[in-house]
Parts: structure tokens; sequence; C-alpha cells
């Protein structure tokens, strides 16, 4: 008879046997792995035990705190114990009382932002002692005094000429962090800086301050200047010139132009005045009946035309053909 595989497609092992000071000394010996540190992966994997053979050991044993390690030491699965867990929260809380960022703290420390998240919740925050009034410790680790300090150091700079992005560049501050300290301590706000009574402006050109007086002060034109203007382009345009060539020769614009043939009910164009010469066939109005008409007859003449054509080529092919049986 064939032997039986299991479902893997492989022969099935005989379970190894095993006395019981065998089994004692391996449960012993996966205990003192788990209460050194290591998890229990590592500790089965070093014994050479399953973990459903160890589940066995356990529930034949009775004993399921064997298989835990002690409280004292447990390890978590960032390889910390709870009391190593806590001591590093207490630390990062204390640097952070001292005036040191979160983020600093952290890197300090060596914890991940999201690690210490979620040892605050699981633990709670550590109690830290506030620091006294009399260190004055605040954001950045700065005291009052030297926060004053450091705004007398920016008024200066600004008498002296500088602007308050140079001199808050200058002080190392943030103008975000300079505005909040001026607020918070009711600092009075730079002057500033004094202007310079040697300097003069330099004077324009009169021939700049002229063109600008005389463009400000440019005159409208009365309602005879213009319409002498615009027969004097009509005159131009029956000249024989163009449009662009007549108004660039009067000095006019051509949406001034047209803004005075609305305006003063001139036609621009002189073209419109004369009428346009229409073709008159037989003394007849062309109607549009004849025209769709003549249409049709000239779509219809053309198709005659291509039928030719064709025919004209079947012809041609039909020789081309013959001279070739005549030659053979």
């Amino acid at each position: 008879m064939p032997r039986k595989r299991n479902v893997a497609g492989t022969s099935k092992i005989k379970p190894v046997f095993r006395s019981k000071e065998i089994i004692a000394s391996l449960m012993q010996q996966i205990a003192t792995a788990r209460n050194s540190g290591s998890t229990l992966t590592k500790a089965l994997e070093q014994a050479n035990v399953p973990y459903n053979t160890y589940s066995k050991w356990l529930k034949k044993s009775g004993d399921v705190a064997a298989g835990n390690p002690v409280k004292t030491s447990r390890i978590l699965r960032s390889g910390k114990t709870e009391s190593e867990i806590r001591t590093l929260l207490k630390d990062v809380a204390v640097l952070r009382a001292g005036g040191m960022t979160r983020t600093k703290a952290l890197q300090q420390m060596g914890v991940l932002s999201t690690t210490h998240e979620y040892w605050t919740r699981k633990y709670g925050k550590p109690v830290v002692a506030a620091p006294t009034k009399e260190s004055g410790t605040r954001r950045r680790g700065m005291s009052e005094d030297e926060v004053r300090k450091l705004l007398s150091d920016i008024a200066a700079a600004r008498s002296s000429g500088a602007s308050i992005a140079q001199a808050t560049k200058q002080a190392g501050v943030l103008r975000t962090t300079y505005n909040y300290w001026v607020k918070k301590y009711n600092a009075p706000a730079p002057a500033a800086p004094a202007k310079k009574t040697g300097a003069k402006k330099k004077a324009k050109p009169a021939s700049v301050a002229t063109v600008k007086k005389s463009a400000s002060k440019r005159k409208r034109k009365s309602p005879d200047e213009v319409r002498g203007i615009l027969d004097e382009i009509a005159a131009l345009r029956k000249a024989g010139k163009t449009k662009d060539q007549a108004l660039a020769q009067v000095g006019v614009n051509p949406f001034t132009y047209k803004y005075w043939g609305k305006k003063y009910g001139v036609t621009p164009d002189p073209k419109a005045l004369t009428p346009k010469k229409t073709v008159v066939l037989a003394g007849k109005k062309p109607s549009l009946v004849g025209m769709l008409q003549e249409m049709i007859g000239n779509r219809e003449k053309r198709q005659e035309l291509e039928q030719a054509e064709k025919q004209i080529k079947e012809l041609d092919a039909r020789y081309e053909l013959l001279r070739k049986q005549l030659d053979s």
C-alpha cells in the first residue's frame, strides 16, 4: 500500500519521544531564556522545540505561569522593561521642563515620536517638578533678562539703519518670535531709522518733467476739430492711401478714429459711401432661387465631365492592351 501523505505532499514525520526529565530540562531552559529577556519565539528556537509541542507540555504540566517570564524583569516588544520606559519618559519630561523642545529631547534620548506618544498613553505622563520662578526658564531656554537684552539689541540695530528683517536675522531670532516677545513683555516698538539730512533726491531732467506735464495736461479736441480731422482722413483715403497710412500721416490712433466715427455719426470708411458695383444679368436682379438653380446646373456639368474622364481612361487602358496584343 502507498504511504499516506499530508496536504503538503510530504510524508508524515513521527513525533520525537522525550522523557519527563528531558521535557522538564527543556521547559527550564525556555523559562530561563524568557526571564533573561528573549522573546518566546527566540527561546523556542534556541531549545529547538515547536510552539505546539511547547503548549502541550504547558497544558500537561498545569503550570501556566512557568511559560511567562517574571513580571519584575518583563521585556516588552521594544526590548525595554517597563521600569526602563518609565525612566525614559521621566528623563524626557525633565529635559522639556528645562526648556528643550520635544523633538530635541526625544533625539537626545533616542526615542521615536510615535513611540513616545504610545508610551505616554499607556503609562501616563510622569510628574516632574516645574522649574522655580527664580530660574526663569522659558521657551528656547531663555530667561526674561536674556529676552529683553535681545530686544534691546534689535532696537539698537534698527536705530543704526537696519530693517526689522535684518535686525532679527542678525540677532538670530525669528520674526514671529520677535513679535510675540514684544507683545508679551510690552516692549516698545523700535523707532524707524533716522533719515540722512545730507542726502537729497536727484533732480530729474527737464525733458522728462515736461513730457510728463504735457501728458497729464493733454487737452481734448473740440467737435469741430475732430470733424476736420475726419474729413482730412477721408480725403487721404480717396487719394489712394490706405487706412493705416492716412492715420499715421494725421497722427490718430485707430481706436480713437473708430470712437470718433461712432460718436459724431461720421462713417469712417469712405468705401461705405460709394455704392458697390453689382452684376445685373439681362436687367434682372439676382435671386436666391436663380443662384441655387445655377449651382445645380454647375454640379450636373461637373458630374458629366467626371464621367467623360472615366470613359477616356477606360478607352486608354483598352487601347494599351490591344497594342500589347498586336506587338506580341
